[in-house]
């Protein structure tokens, strides 16, 4: 059944790409961390003591909510709880979005267009791309593809395989440990 949901929410990324609305996980995960970063900040726990406690509930919250969203779900039917599945896995994915972004910077490169290729690469990458040659604008783009990928696919995708062996060695249901190794590294991941 892991094998099948994660096929499926890898055919859902390359179809749709990553959806951009306000109530995605990984976005409500952003914004729970800022809310948890300001209250621990007006107690005073700034320090590694506040990040250890930032880190610690931010996991453990997300994977709660997900344990009693879950369970929830396949109470209400099993396919219920299998939709629900999907939607995390395929939440926790991000191949096709880094794809759509990275494919203009190529474009205007191929088309000989410096200034656009510097301008779309200003949208998927922090640095200041005015300076840059075409090898730079090149590199640029490689680099956060190549980061990105890990980031986005390549360590979700891992986090699920071995929350799954995990799950199989402990004798854990497969796929809620599974997607709970995933959604953990994303947690940490947009800590």
């Amino acid at each position: 059944e892991l094998a099948l949901l994660t096929l499926a929410a890898f055919v859902l990324d390359l179809l749709f790409g990553d959806p951009a609305y306000s109530l995605h996980p990984i976005r409500l995960t952003g914004r729970w961390i800022d809310v948890l970063e300001k209250g621990l900040r007006r107690f005073g726990l700034a320090g590694i003591a506040g990040g250890w406690l930032l880190a610690i509930t931010t996991v453990g919250t997300l994977l709660a909510l997900f344990l009693i969203l879950s369970a929830a779900a396949e109470r209400l039917h099993p396919w219920a709880g299998r939709v629900f599945h999907l939607y995390v896995l395929y939440s926790c994915l991000a191949l096709e979005d880094l794809i759509r972004h990275v494919r203009p910077v190529a474009h205007r490169l191929k088309a000989g267009d410096l200034p656009g290729a510097r301008l779309a690469l200003s949208r998927v990458v922090g640095r200041d791309t005015t300076a840059l040659d075409r090898w730079g604008v090149g590199r640029a783009a490689v680099e956060t593809l190549a980061e990105n990928f890990v980031d986005g696919f390549l360590s979700p995708l891992f986090w699920v395989l071995a929350g799954g062996i995990a799950a199989e060695l402990l004798g854990l249901p497969t796929v809620a440990t599974a997607l709970c190794a995933a959604l953990a590294f994303k947690a940490a991941s947009t800590l």
